[in-house]
């Protein structure tokens, strides 16, 4: 009986991470967000800083920082229109915001 105690918080802690998981895939993407100027500061401050930062520092695994990454140009205008696992799709960030956007981090040097 001893044994099933000692394991009993790591079991929990994994179905909580597992069932966190899964909703996150499921149900994270639920609010698309219609960027309503093509400003890029304002875009990020909008949709991006929740996550990552003001600086792009992130906070720790789930939101990774920018500078901590290895991306190209091309990589982020990618994950802003696509999204990656774990970040939601921006589909609503098209053209010349998207281009904008996406020149804007990298010009702030998050990624170095």
């Amino acid at each position: 009986m001893n044994k099933v105690r000692k394991w009993l918080p790591f079991a929990l802690m994994i179905t909580l991470a597992a069932f966190s998981f899964i909703y996150f895939i499921l149900f994270g993407d639920n609010e698309p967000y219609f960027p309503e100027t093509s400003d890029p500061d304002i875009i990020y401050q909008e949709a991006c800083v929740q996550c990552h930062g003001k600086n792009g520092e992130g906070s720790g695994i789930l939101y990774p920082a920018f500078d901590h990454s290895e991306l190209s140009l091309e990589i982020i205008r990618q994950n802003i229109k696509e999204g990656t696992w774990l970040m939601p799709r921006f589909k609503n960030i098209n053209g010349d915001t998207l281009n904008l956007l996406s020149d804007y981090i990298y010009q702030k040097k998050y990624l170095k």
